[in-house]
Parts: C-alpha cells; sequence; structure tokens
C-alpha cells in the first residue's frame, strides 16, 4: 500500500488516485473514531528512497515493521495475513 502524500507521483493514473485517496480517507477516519495506528517500515520507505514528508500525515514511522509485529504480538495483538 502507498499512503502518497498531496505530491502525488504522476505515474499513478486518475483512476488509481482517486482510489488511494478513498483508501486514506478511510484509513484517517478509522484513526480517528477507533484511534487505530497505521504505521510504515522506514526500511521499506528507504528502500523506495521516500521520506516522512512523502507520506501522508496519520502514519507513523516505526524503524523496522518486522520487530513492530513481535512487539504488538508479545502484548496479545495477533497477526493475520491476508
Amino acid at each position: 500500500m502507498c499512503f502518497v502524500s498531496e505530491k502525488e507521483p504522476i505515474h499513478f493514473s486518475t483512476k488509481k488516485r482517486i482510489i488511494i485517496r478513498e483508501i486514506q480517507n478511510q484509513l484517517e477516519i478509522l484513526k480517528e473514531l477507533y484511534d487505530i495506528q497505521v504505521k510504515a517500515c522506514n526500511i521499506a520507505l528507504n528502500r523506495y528512497k521516500l521520506e516522512k514528508k512523502d507520506i501522508v500525515d496519520f502514519v507513523d514511522i516505526v524503524k523496522n515493521s518486522w520487530q513492530e509485529v513481535i512487539i504488538l504480538q508479545n502484548k496479545g495483538y495477533a497477526l493475520i495475513d491476508f
């Protein structure tokens, strides 16, 4: 999932931009209503040459997503792959 900021890459078609905006809006609403956390892996950001400024404001950057999953599992959360 790519959470692009206002500076959307021009390589996305108009249809994909609309879909991305809809998903972003839904995630932001879930964060506000249910206090969900949306996180992005800094390793992945570096790999794709992205910076915090390239990501929407409601997404938190974590050092390593695998470590974050382990931390959450140790707190009783479960990973559900889909």
